[in-house]
């Protein structure tokens, strides 16, 4: 006897449907009334999101506990994740619900970081030097501020943990000194509501008075790239160990005037390093985790001492790393215009986007056109108008690993994980710069599914969404309310858990814009 879908068993069907997307499983359940029954037990909905939650995120906190839910919040997060999945697929999204507006508690504060599926922000204050943070649910801040420092130059991205938001900044200490650290700031939030900020780490940049750039960190490590003033030693990468705050300086066969002159960012995938250097092509780095490593005494031949670097402190060594041999590099597709590097990005690596590169492209544009036809005498040749035309180019990267193989013979080596290109996009419109933000104002999301940018298109100031898709990436123009003016933007972030972007105005006012 053959049994219709309908008479399964519930186990049977709850099996079946836990390997199915949640949009899959609500299609699925609404065949007929015995399947809509099922969107009754919370088992079902947890299996989906579960699911669903390893491919994207979800409308709650990363870590959030599903399980922990009611049956009406499950339904809640489905719903609002698929809300923002199918608006954010619309040429332009639209706004759900009214937004939020609020005006801080302290005049020019920049947004550090959002903790995705919250409502919370860490601020920071340029004149007092100060972190706080703000729920803008609230509309208030919620636990006391903290020192850090008045200059935050760099971040790493956030790392996301059950109830604590991580992440690790490059300061300086005074807008007119040159000490500069890099610190480590945790935002403790619980289930009851209880929200509290700590430094975790805080070590000076060595040596003193070098330039640094680039921060990144693992688990295990926090570091940074730095060079000299002239440039003349080449690029250098400062690691401490978190932990034991033990330090190594590794020098490179980068030339240093390559890391100044070009923008450059860094990303990590699991303990591996990658240096991005863009310079109207992609440079690609990779540092081995064994070479940033305290633990590991398995350095790779090309690890050596550097001559002239021997110290009887036993924090600091310092070793010498051949890159240049193993660089891999990319053109970008742009056209005839001129490219100029605007940086790159680095975000968690769970959702396999690990960083977005950009580039600013200038074209010519020649437009011919004629004379009045009354006052042209025989000889009159049409008119040449040259105009220029910018765009926004992005790149979003993955990781692919080797197979092992090298001249047709498996490799002794370990397999090695390296950066590429996966897919990338252009954006007519220049980047809006204001004078005194501390950031620019394109952001990458935490997941680095998304990024979110204010575009000058001549006219008008546009919020400009780029999603990254297994099958390529699309641009999105989203909508704004009425009555605000992106002019004023003066701090940008995305949370594509929950589907919104926030505005930080040069008035103090932070908006929360719903697009789920």
């Amino acid at each position: 006897m053959t049994l219709g879908i309908d008479e399964l068993p519930d186990d049977v069907l709850l099996k079946l449907l836990g390997h199915c997307e949640l949009d899959d499983v609500l299609a699925f359940c609404a065949t007929c009334k015995g399947l809509r029954a099922l969107l009754d037990q919370p088992t079902v909905w947890i299996y989906a999101l579960r699911r669903t939650r390893q491919s994207i995120p979800l409308a709650c906190p990363f870590h959030a506990d599903l399980s922990a839910y009611s049956l009406p919040e499950l339904k809640r997060i489905a719903h609002q994740t698929l809300r923002r999945m199918r608006n954010w697929r619309l040429p332009k999204p639209k706004l759900y619900g009214t937004p939020r507006k609020a005006r801080l508690e302290a005049p020019k504060q920049d947004i550090i970081f959002q903790v995705p599926g919250t409502a919370l922000y860490l601020l920071h204050s340029r004149t007092t030097g100060i972190v706080t943070c703000w729920d803008a649910g609230q509309e208030k801040t919620v636990c006391p501020s903290i020192s850090v420092a008045e200059v935050i130059l760099d971040v790493t991205p956030g790392r996301d943990e059950p109830g604590c938001f991580t992440m690790g900044l490059l300061t300086r200490q005074s807008h007119f000194g040159h000490d500069e650290y890099l610190i480590i700031v945790s935002l403790h939030h619980q289930s009851d509501g209880h929200v509290s900020l700590s430094v975790d780490f805080k070590e000076a940049v060595y040596p003193f008075g070098w330039h640094s750039f680039a921060t990144f960190w693992t688990q295990e490590i926090i570091g940074v790239l730095v060079q000299s003033g002239n440039g003349n030693d080449g690029l250098h990468i400062l690691v401490y160990e978190i932990k034991s705050k033990r330090r190594k300086l590794i020098a490179t066969d980068i030339p240093g005037t390559n890391a100044t002159i070009h923008q450059s960012g860094t990303t990590t995938v699991k303990d591996d390093l990658f240096i991005i250097e863009e310079d109207g092509q992609s440079n690609v780095y990779r540092v081995p985790g064994s070479i940033l490593s305290f633990n590991s005494t398995d350095h790779e031949p090309s690890v050596l001492p550097a001559p002239g670097h021997e110290t009887s402190d036993s924090t600091q060594s310092t070793y010498k790393i051949q890159l240049l041999k193993d660089r891999r590099t990319f053109e970008w597709d742009c056209g005839e215009g001129d490219p100029f590097p605007l940086g790159a990005l680095s975000s968690a690596c769970h959702y396999g986007v690990p960083a977005l590169s950009i580039q600013a492209v200038v074209n010519q544009i020649r437009t011919r056109s004629l004379r009045d036809e009354e006052s042209m005498d025989e000889d009159d040749e049409e008119e040449d108008t040259v105009s220029l035309r910018e765009s926004i180019y992005v790149k979003f990267w993955t990781v692919e690993v080797d197979e092992g193989w090298s001249e047709g013979k498996v490799s002794t080596r370990p397999k090695a994980q390296h950066l590429k290109p996966r897919h990338a996009l252009g954006i007519q419109g220049e980047l809006v710069v204001p004078t005194d933000a501390t950031w620019q104002l394109l952001i990458l999301a935490h997941s680095g599914r998304g990024a979110i940018m204010l575009i000058d298109v001549g006219d008008k100031a546009v919020l400009q969404l780029a999603t990254f898709h297994e099958d390529g990436c699309t641009t999105h123009q989203l909508e704004v309310p009425d009555d605000l003016d992106l002019w004023c933007t003066y701090g940008l972030t995305i949370d594509d858990h929950r589907g919104v972007v926030a505005i930080l105005d040069n008035h103090s006012c932070l908006y929360e814009l719903p697009y789920a």
